[in-house]
């Protein structure tokens, strides 16, 4: 079998699923942002899902959705991934409310020139926020008020068809 240098056979993948679940986690991470003010910093940014919240303001990487579709010659993949920011328990809308539309434009910022979030190698092509919404976002069976986002991710991989 004649193979295009550096083109992948069948079972081979740039797309490293969880580099790019490390990777959005870490977009979100204390290190990586800045609070609004006069408000606590995220504690916990993950994509291991934990059996219970204990420390919020925490943000969740969920596994994605993904479609694919293929040309001759290479992949394409959108990935759809919801980002899960809990800021507090439920108490009453009004307070956390205002604390939400601070925190949405810093959440959102943070992928803001990451377009490729460092993980070019395995394909990632672009990434940003797609969507957002500010609501009541339940964890294992408790409720806080929080702000779920969805990253979309585009890769693209060249791939070797084989007969």
């Amino acid at each position: 079998v004649d193979v295009l240098p550096g083109a992948l056979l069948p079972g081979d993948s740039l797309m490293d699923v969880q580099a790019i679940a490390q990777a959005l986690a870490a977009r979100f991470a204390p290190a990586n942002v800045t609070p609004p003010s006069g408000l606590q910093n995220i504690r916990v940014s993950t994509e291991y899902l934990p059996d219970f919240i204990t420390s919020p303001p925490t943000v969740l990487v969920f596994p994605p959705e993904e479609q694919f579709s293929y040309t001759p010659g290479s992949r394409q993949s959108v990935q759809d991934w919801p980002i899960r920011f809990y800021e507090a328990q439920v108490t009453g809308p009004g307070r956390t409310v205002d604390r939400l539309y601070r925190w949405r434009s810093v959440l959102i910022g943070q992928l803001l020139g990451q377009t490729q979030l460092g993980e070019s190698a395995d394909g990632v092509a672009w990434v940003g926020i797609v969507a957002a919404r500010i609501g009541t976002l339940t964890y294992g069976d408790v409720e806080f008020q929080g702000i779920e986002m969805v990253a979309r991710v585009r890769l693209a991989e060249g791939i070797n068809p084989v007969a």
